[in-house]
């Protein structure tokens, strides 16, 4: 099997068994588009990485569904309230943010109420700046589990690298909120303990797609269903925590042509969906070609560089007996 790449763009081969007689091969192909007035143009030179750029879906042989995420920074009004409101639209899907300048929690009474938010020129989109974080706790008892503890520092299940998240008042006391939060879970108290969000790329974050894939088994039907569906809701959640998108940001498939737009960080980021700009297809020994439909596996948006990059996987299903003999990927036109 023979992978003949007639294209500029970067084009990967994974392949492997799922029984004994039976194979899968995926052929990735990913390409960087630069929005401009008249939408995406695909560029054609290799991009450098960045460290907010998400990692690469083509490593995986399976994949299920179509990550959407985003970096950049967001402008802070000119004016109080210092609040700047982002949304992502994906198709007819919004997910909304909010973000903050700086507040710090402050006692009034015998309450803590969060200070007005601060000024702000910029303030990227990262999970550093969403609920979450760590602290210190000092070996003795722990006041939450009620049990003898040893000490050290305790991080946030969910989201370790982010701010907020603090073992009592004391604590919280005079240090900051979180910067990203989510409008309909606000927090209210320090003791408050919302999901985190945010749209950058987050693939150390596994257990915040653990426990949002935890909440939706429980809310199924897995016990009135049959084994053959009970093994397709483990495999599809094996497969879900693959991406490196929060799980808001996850969708069952986009397609060329929908709508994706970015609002809240300056200038408008809206765009179509791009067909993938290759053409992938089998060759069977006689000579007989098949070609492969591809699936977007992800959307990256870097607003800052103005830049969208999408990765597409094209799978298929072999007998080991009867391998294709070449693989051919042939550059198409994409509209802008």
């Amino acid at each position: 099997m023979f992978l003949d790449n007639r294209t500029p763009l970067s084009v990967q081969l994974k392949r492997g068994l799922v029984v004994d007689d039976q194979a899968v091969l995926c052929v990735g192909v990913e390409a960087s588009f630069a929005l401009g007035g008249d939408g995406l143009a695909q560029l054609l030179e290799p991009q450098e990485p960045k460290p907010s750029d998400p990692p690469d879906p083509r490593d995986n042989l399976l994949w299920r569904g179509t990550s959407v995420t985003a970096v950049g920074l967001v402008p802070g009004p000119t004016r109080a309230p210092y609040v700047q409101p982002v949304m992502l639209q994906v198709g007819d899907d919004e997910r909304r943010l909010v973000v903050f300048g700086e507040r710090r929690w402050e006692r009034r009474g015998r309450e803590l109420v969060a200070s007005e938010a601060a000024p702000f020129e910029a303030l990227p989109l990262q999970w550093q700046g969403a609920f979450g974080g760590s602290y210190e706790l000092a070996p003795g008892y722990d006041l939450q589990t009620k049990m003898p503890h040893p000490g050290g520092t305790i991080p946030h299940l969910l989201n370790p690298l982010g701010v907020g998240y603090h073992p009592s008042a004391e604590a919280a006391q005079g240090q900051l909120l979180p910067s990203i939060e989510d409008p309909q879970n606000l927090l209210r108290r320090w003791d408050d303990s919302p999901t985190p969000v945010g749209f950058a790329p987050c693939p150390e974050l596994v257990a915040l797609g653990s426990a949002v894939w935890a909440e939706r088994l429980k809310d199924s039907r897995m016990g009135e269903q049959g084994l053959a569906e009970q093994i397709r809701e483990s495999i599809h959640a094996t497969l879900w925590l693959q991406h490196h998108a929060s799980p808001p940001l996850i969708f069952d498939e986009l397609t060329a042509g929908d709508n994706v737009e970015l609002s809240g960080m300056g200038a408008p980021f809206g765009f179509a969906v791009p067909a993938c700009p290759s053409q992938v297809s089998l060759q069977a020994g006689d000579g007989a070609t098949s070609e492969l439909r591809p699936r977007l596996r992800s959307v990256h948006l870097d607003v800052d560089e103005r830049t969208v990059r999408a990765c597409w996987g094209c799978g298929h299903r072999y007998s080991v007996e009867r391998p294709p003999h070449w693989i051919h990927a042939e550059e198409v036109r994409v509209a802008a």
